[in-house]
C-alpha cells in the first residue's frame, strides 16, 4: 500500500474514510488532496467501460450531451480559438466528432477498447487505446488538450499532466472538468435522498473516483493551475491566464468544478 501522495508527493498523509480492504481514502494535509490507497488493478478499472457503461450515452442521452458538448466547446474556443484537439479520455467520441465539424483537427485516447473502437467508427479515424504517454504523441504538437471528468480516475495524475505539458504547444490550452468533494449542497441532498451520507470510495461504484480534489473560490479571475473558483455542481468554470511556473510562454490551464459522490458518472 502507499501513503505517498499521487499529486505532491508527500508522505504525511493520514485516514480520511475506511473502505472496503484492502482500501481506504487518505487525505494530504500538504496539497489538500484525498486518495484511494491502494489503487484498484489497472485491468479491472478498464473491465467497468464496455458497452454497458455508455450504453445511455449514445441512446436516450444523446441529446442532452450532445448540447453540453456544444457549450464546452464554445468555452474552449473562447480561450483557444480552433486548432488542433487532443481529448483525453475521449469515451464514445460524441466531443471529437461535433468539435471536427466546427474545424478543428481532432485526435483522442481511450482506456476502453470498446469505446475506443465506438469512438474510431464515428469519427472515421483511429483512436489511440491505452494510457496518453503510451500514444507518444510528438512534443508541442496540440493547440488544446482536454480531460472531461478524467484525471480523478487515473493511477498517476501528476505523470499525465506532466505529458500533457509536454505535447501542448507554447500557450497551448489545458482544460481540466474534475469533481468537487467540496460541494455541500450536493451532500446534503444524497443525504435526504439516499438517507446516509456519501462515500467517496467503493469497489461496487459504478466508475470508482481515485483522488479528490476540493476547489475554493478565488478573488481573481481568469485561467488557474490550481483549483478554483466552483460554483458546487456547475460547468463550466472560467479559468486562467497565468501559466505554471510563471512562464510567459508556457501552456495555459483552465479548470471546471463539478459534484461528486459514490457512484457518479464521468461526464465524458
Amino acid at each position: 500500500m502507499r501513503s505517498s501522495c499521487p499529486v505532491c508527493r508527500g508522505g504525511s498523509s493520514r485516514l480520511l474514510e475506511p473502505a472496503e480492504p484492502p482500501h481506504r481514502v487518505l487525505h494530504c494535509p500538504a496539497c489538500d488532496v484525498a486518495f484511494v490507497d491502494p489503487f484498484p488493478d489497472r485491468a479491472a478499472l478498464q473491465r467497468r467501460y464496455g458497452p454497458g457503461y455508455y450504453a445511455a450515452w449514445i441512446s436516450r442521452q444523446k441529446s442532452r450531451r450532445a448540447r453540453m458538448w456544444d457549450a464546452r466547446l464554445r468555452f474552449l474556443e473562447g480561450v483557444a480559438g480552433r486548432g488542433r484537439l487532443l481529448d483525453v479520455g475521449c469515451g464514445d467520441g460524441a466531443f471529437l466528432e461535433q468539435a471536427r465539424r466546427r474545424g478543428w483537427e481532432v485526435a483522442g485516447t481511450e482506456i476502453s477498447s470498446w469505446a475506443a473502437a465506438h469512438a474510431a467508427a464515428t469519427l472515421g479515424r483511429a483512436v489511440f487505446c491505452g494510457e496518453l504517454r503510451e500514444a507518444a504523441y510528438p512534443e508541442a504538437h496540440f493547440d488544446a488538450v482536454t480531460l472531461w471528468h478524467v484525471l480523478e480516475h487515473v493511477t498517476e495524475p501528476l505523470s499525465l499532466l506532466e505529458e500533457v505539458r509536454r505535447i501542448l504547444k507554447p500557450r497551448g490550452v489545458l482544460i481540466v472538468a474534475v469533481p468537487n468533494r467540496n460541494d455541500r449542497v450536493m451532500q446534503a441532498a444524497y443525504r435526504l435522498v439516499k438517507r446516509r451520507r456519501p462515500k467517496l470510495f467503493s469497489l461496487r461504484d459504478r466508475e470508482p473516483h481515485l483522488t479528490f480534489s476540493i476547489f475554493r473560490p478565488q478573488a481573481s479571475p481568469g485561467l488557474s493551475p490550481s483549483p478554483g473558483s466552483p460554483s458546487p455542481g456547475s460547468d463550466p468554470i472560467p479559468a486562467s491566464s497565468s501559466p505554471p511556473s510563471g512562464s510567459s510562454t508556457g501552456p495555459r490551464w483552465s479548470c471546471r468544478g463539478s459534484s461528486i459522490g459514490s457512484g457518479g458518472t464521468r461526464s465524458s
